[in-house]
């Protein structure tokens, strides 16, 4: 007989299915954090790429012509780029074709 309530101690097996458990759902919550990161460059690249084309389209309908650089859409369109962040392509071959836009991060 005792005198004392003895506690029950916990499984080792138990403690270490604990343990296992938490580190599995870290890693999970590292990896969706990484992918939304890698999701969201990308859709800024997108968003970007997106507004340049429209600005460009939207100076052909008003002036006649496609500008000749992106500075000039920046400018005199409202597109603000952050050229410390990404590094835009801009080819024209011509006043009346459409320029090859494409965004890349630096």
């Amino acid at each position: 007989m005792h005198l004392y309530k003895q506690e029950k101690l916990i499984p080792l097996k138990n403690v270490i299915a604990a343990i296992a458990l938490f580190v599995a759902i870290v890693f999970i919550c590292m990896f969706a954090t990484g992918k939304i990161s890698v999701n969201t460059k990308q859709n800024e690249i997108d968003t970007l790429e997106q507004a340049l084309n429209e600005a460009a389209v939207l100076c052909y309908s008003i002036e006649g012509a496609y500008p000749d650089s992106v500075s000039y859409i920046e400018e005199n369109y409202g597109v603000l780029v952050d050229h410390d962040k990404y590094t835009v392509y801009y080819s024209v071959l011509g006043s009346n074709t459409k320029p090859v836009i494409k965004v890349y991060v630096n």
